[in-house]
């Protein structure tokens, strides 16, 4: 994993982390300091190569690799995830009786949304606005949104969503308020009419919520993601932060708070879209692999 923040949640439901040194995914280090038989590993990394997944499964392991976005020609893995809204159309390709968990249908969602949205009920008055941008925010969006806001005459009542990476330079104000490192997102989230967001993993959680929401891509890989989110009217893709104007954003927010039809449409979407069973799909598909190599690690052990 590439940080402390991206390991801790992992880590607070008991499970061992293995954090890779920075020089490539680090499949002998993996070997030197993991048995595989001790249970199924889960890969998540942009530096692994074919190669490292040839060495570990040769080696025995069970393994299931996460990504974003198709990098690799083939996976020689047990199960490949990867659950942005495009990547059932993507060519996956892997070894014999590999599972593949692509699309939308595999996206794991935390058991904290499964409850608020038994509990949401989808409020279409009321101008309440979310920014989010992800951990770090290097870009500094959600200061761009802010300060677009503030030339209204009168703003929304705004939430800026801040992780535990973010160091740029908004602050709360009289015009809107802060959430820093949010223990409870998805009620945060709930609360909101519609949503400014990065189109990373944030913008499926507003999906599964039937938040209507405006999606700015902040790197390559959530491209595919807010363009495949706009074709199934889930959200609104407005290109990569470098591209889009200022003058877009502003006219994009105004003009869904004021089509209360158009945001009952992308909330039905996105609910469609997130169904919030993709975190049991991705268990089946990993415990069901570890099974089948039970007969292998049987007579390696014989």
């Amino acid at each position: 994993m590439a940080s402390d923040s991206d390991s801790k949640p992992v880590e607070r439901l008991g499970f061992d982390v293995l954090r890779l040194t920075e020089d490539g995914a680090g499949s002998r280090e993996i070997m030197s300091r993991i048995d595989p038989a001790e249970g199924p590993f889960l890969l998540d990394t942009y530096e692994a190569q074919a190669e490292d997944l040839e060495r570990l499964s040769a080696a025995g392991f069970c393994l299931a690799v996460l990504n974003d976005g198709k990098r690799l020609d083939t996976y020689a893995s047990d199960v490949v995830i990867d659950s942005a809204p495009s990547a059932s159309r993507l060519p996956y390709r892997g070894k014999s009786g590999v599972r593949l968990c692509l699309g939308s249908d595999y996206f794991p969602l935390r058991r904290e949304f499964l409850r608020v949205r038994r509990d949401r009920r989808i409020d279409q008055t009321g101008d309440r606005l979310v920014v989010t941008f992800g951990g770090a925010d290097t870009g500094d969006q959600t200061a761009r949104v802010l300060d677009l806001l503030q030339i209204l005459d009168h703003p929304p009542e705004t939430t800026a969503i801040l992780g535990p990476g973010y160091h740029g330079r908004a602050a709360a104000n009289g015009l809107h308020t802060i959430e820093r490192d949010v223990s409870n997102m998805a009620t945060v989230l709930a609360r909101a009419t519609i949503s400014v967001s990065a189109a990373g993993s944030t913008a499926s959680e507003l999906a599964f919520l039937g938040v209507p929401t405006i999606l700015v891509a902040l790197s390559r890989d959530q491209v595919p993601v807010g363009r495949a989110m706009a074709d199934m009217g889930a959200a609104i893709y407005l290109g990569s932060s470098e591209a889009v104007a200022d003058t877009t954003i502003l006219d994009e927010i105004m003009t869904l708070f004021a089509d209360q039809g158009r945001r009952a449409r992308m909330a039905e979407a996105g609910q469609a879209l997130v169904d919030g069973r993709g975190a049991d799909r991705i268990a089946a598909a990993v415990l069901g692999a570890w099974s089948d190599r039970a007969p292998r690690r049987s007579s390696r052990s014989s």
